[in-house]
């Protein structure tokens, strides 16, 4: 038995709960914030998943009063487990492509981190032009930001001990070649390269003008030795190691983002905490708007992975 594409189905059996409540929070959420709400959330681990870009073409599309001043874009995606620069390069492929198509249709993208946000997620939280996190928001755990860290942190040990450059050279930078091998040691700094050049277009991509020098910390991150990037981070880190443009929440607005980011939990499998995903979880990735809203069921059984639209009927 196979799931037709964008097929209506009963969102309870999806654990969304509630579809009205939904829908009310999302309408006041744009009342707030005097903008069109679209939600994205994503579990997958192994990059973006397929058909993303076209279903949140969909919504931008079926939003009333086109071209719109603000879209306010609601983020969850949790860890990308994969090291792979492959997996980068996707998901920063990725992250260009959904914030191009939304600035087709808005002159300004905020973006609003009640939880976890990591990888494509802190992509498009770099491109944004306001960027609201929750006090549980975490950007961060881009695999390849820490790129040839090690190799980095390797020759500096050595140096350390007291071992000559020329001893470096032909014993550290050896052994690495031959353990990790040149192809892989290329794919990594090619995925350095990659990376500082998808965060410039994503940050010259910004309707508000920013300083040059304010988005300096942001370009040091990504050669910092530590590798920020590569970790969790706070919205005050965001702020103050990344300069990005994070601004401050009202309680009104904290409470109604929190609501609406738990009305996804069960289906999406997550913790208590959020972030890891159950691989029995109804839901994979979920997009929604005030008048629609699509799900990504993964193959279970003998039904087959694929995108499923919720009608407006069971909607409302």
């Amino acid at each position: 038995m196979s799931l037709p594409a964008d097929t209506g189905a009963p969102s309870a059996s999806l654990g969304l709960g509630p579809t009205d409540r939904r829908r009310e929070l999302i309408q006041r959420l744009g009342e707030l914030r005097s903008a069109r709400v679209l939600v994205c959330m994503d579990t997958s681990t192994s990059g973006p998943t397929p058909g993303t870009t076209r279903h949140i073409f969909e919504h931008l599309r079926s939003l009333p009063g086109r071209p719109h001043n603000r879209v306010a874009l609601v983020l969850f995606h949790g860890e990308q487990r994969p090291r792979d620069p492959e997996v980068m390069h996707e998901g920063l492929d990725h992250a260009l492509r959904c914030m191009n198509l939304l600035r087709e249709f808005t002159r300004e993208v905020e973006v609003l981190v009640p939880s976890a946000a990591f990888g494509v997620g802190t992509f498009l939280a770099i491109g944004a032009d306001r960027l609201l996190m929750h006090p549980l928001g975490t950007l961060g755990r881009i695999g390849a930001a820490s790129g040839l860290a090690s190799a980095r942190h390797f020759l500096s040990l050595l140096r350390e001990a007291g071992i000559d450059p020329q001893q470096i050279e032909h014993r550290g930078l050896e052994r690495i070649v031959e353990d990790i091998g040149p192809a892989r040691l290329g794919e990594a700094r090619y995925a350095i390269e990659r990376l500082h050049y998808g965060v410039r277009e994503l940050v010259n991509g910004r309707a508000r003008y920013r300083q040059e020098a304010q988005n300096e910390a942001l370009f040091d991150a990504l050669i910092d030795d530590a590798c920020p990037l590569a970790h969790p981070l706070d919205r005050r880190r965001a702020k103050d190691l990344l300069a990005l443009p994070v601004e401050s929440m009202d309680g009104e607005l904290e409470t109604i983002l929190w609501a609406l980011f738990a009305s996804y939990e069960r289906a999406l499998g997550l913790g208590a905490a959020g972030v890891s995903a159950s691989p029995d979880a109804p839901v994979r990735a979920l997009i929604e708007s005030s008048g629609m809203c699509h799900a990504y069921l993964p193959e279970s059984g003998e039904q087959v992975s694929g995108w499923m639209r919720i009608t407006d009927g069971e909607l409302h």
